[in-house]
């Protein structure tokens, strides 16, 4: 957990875009993608998972 002290910026963008694809029974893929832009600063992230089932 993060705990952060200071002020909080009035202006501040945050984006989040997911995508989940059933490729066969058994196989799937997601994807997503996060960021968030404050005064000039920026932070972006990305996750990929892939669930195959035997």
């Amino acid at each position: 957990m993060l705990i952060s002290r200071g002020r909080v910026q009035p202006f501040a963008a945050i984006r989040k875009v997911g995508l989940d694809l059933n490729m066969t029974e058994t196989a799937a893929l997601s994807a997503s993608c996060w960021g968030q832009f404050v005064s000039g600063v920026q932070e972006n992230g990305f996750n990929a998972k892939l669930n195959v089932l035997f």
